[in-house]
């Protein structure tokens, strides 16, 4: 299932000498219990001496129950390049909250301000969700429905099933999602302020039959950048990052991705138009539920590459992409 400790980020003023925030990572986790789950984000201070420390120095954002099959809970926790925290959420087998902004913070993409400012940039939270406990944090006022008191303004966009991983483009800004689908389609989507990403009345390009569209639909309907069909093979897409790195030339520019079920690293072009087709790259050795879930770029440019290895041994790793023919390319 998909619980544990599923993303962290580090403030961005991580490190910094004479910061109030020099110690903080953000880690978003699914809590499992015999009688239920919860999603958790908490802040832990790491400048502490030793673990107990940083355990004890636990500070709660947000705790969402959930229903309890283990499953879609999302996991990606980002800062943006505004400095405000993004954390990706699966729609949490809670089809009840499905394209409703008035319900749990599922299935969607938040965007919180957990240094409180303040002012003309954001305001305290107003509105707390189903069965869930959010604190500690404040509301960016330039989120699209933060002005809504009937809806829950850490919305930046929603109508998505499992963003289990996003990234910011480096240059540009932009945000890219993977999308895990259902039985159809998997989705490469280019998120956007009030974005509405369709699920669960459209998957891919397709209309899900027996699944009523809302009377009112919330934002702005988008589609993805790219689909491909769900199969026996591939069947779990996890997002990637674009890479502006010099060190694999043939990924410059390109939209990096992976699918963990078939081990496949894939790219495309980052511009946010729609594309038929990406071109795979890679291919982990570990497959099947045991493949990548994840990437990172290291300080000195390379593409670090995350699988997650057996469920039972430690064969878990970290790999590097390299450029083939490459005398450490195996």
């Amino acid at each position: 299932m998909e619980n544990g400790a599923l993303g962290f980020d580090l403030h961005p003023e991580f490190g910094q000498a004479g910061s109030p925030n020099a110690g903080f990572v953000y880690v978003y986790f699914t809590e499992y219990r015999a009688d239920g789950q919860t999603n958790h984000l908490n802040r832990y201070d790491l400048s502490l001496p030793d673990v107990a420390a940083r355990t004890a120095s636990a500070l709660p954002l947000i705790a969402q129950e959930r229903n309890n099959d283990g499953y879609h809970n999302g996991g990606s926790v980002e800062f943006g390049p505004d400095g405000f925290l993004y954390l990706a959420v699966g729609e949490s087998s809670m089809p009840e909250c499905h394209q409703k902004l008035d319900c749990a913070l599922v299935s969607g993409i938040l965007r919180i301000d957990v240094d409180k400012k303040g002012g003309d940039i954001s305001r305290p939270i107003q509105r707390q969700p189903l069965n869930a406990t959010t604190a500690n944090y404040y509301i960016p006022l330039d989120n699209p429905y933060a002005d809504r008191p009937d809806l829950l303004g850490e919305y930046w966009a929603h109508g998505l099933r499992n963003p289990f991983r996003i990234g910011f483009d480096p240059a540009t800004g932009n945000l890219w999602a993977g999308d895990v689908g259902s039985t159809m389609w998997e989705e490469v989507n280019l998120i956007e302020r009030g974005g509405n990403y369709q699920f669960p009345f459209i998957e891919g390009y397709e209309r899900q039959q027996g699944i009523a569209m809302p009377d009112a639909v919330i934002g702005e309907q988008r589609g993805p950048v790219l689909t491909y069909a769900h199969t026996a093979f591939l069947r779990s897409i996890i997002g990637g990052l674009v890479y502006r790195g010099d060190k694999v030339p043939e990924a410059n520019g390109q939209y990096v991705f992976l699918d963990n079920y078939s081990g496949q690293i894939m790219t495309l072009p980052a511009t946010g138009e729609r594309v038929e087709d990406y071109e795979m790259i890679a291919r982990t050795t570990d497959v099947a539920q045991r493949g990548p879930t994840g990437f990172a770029v290291a300080p000195d440019g390379e593409l670090l590459v995350v699988v997650m290895g057996d469920n039972d041994k430690p064969t878990g790793r970290i790999g590097k992409l390299v450029p083939s023919g490459s005398d450490s390319a195996r």
